[in-house]
């Protein structure tokens, strides 16, 4: 999330707003804002996977285990979108290694690219 906050000047200058979605507890994304020092970018909760469903963002042949919530579910797939105010998806990337995210100056690129486009 760190590579986030040095470019939101830039994101903010193309009128955008970085928001992360998470499929953390209310609580924890809380926690992780705090600890993240995350104040300049809106971090939700999608505990119930309700917005990965409506994008269509799991990751149907990963599942995780979560010991301490007694849960075992379906992973999202990392992935970054540009959406409009429309509610349209006008770019976007993605991975199926859950380890890899995308690298904040490439998404800047590409959004510039998708806006004048």
């Amino acid at each position: 999330m760190q590579r986030w906050i040095a470019f939101q000047p830039e994101f903010a200058a193309l009128g955008l707003q970085i928001v992360t979605i998470s499929p953390d507890t209310p609580a924890e994304v809380a926690m992780m804002r705090q600890r993240d020092g995350l104040q300049d970018i809106i971090v939700l909760s999608d505990e119930e996977l309700r917005v990965a469903q409506t994008y269509n963002l799991m990751h149907e042949n990963a599942m995780t285990d979560y010991p301490k919530r007694k849960l075992r579910r379906t992973l999202m797939i990392p992935t970054t979108l540009l959406i409009g105010a429309d509610g349209r998806v006008k770019w976007f990337e993605q991975t199926d290694d859950y380890r890899i995210r995308e690298d904040a100056d490439h998404v800047l690129t590409a959004v510039r690219q998708a806006l004048t486009t």
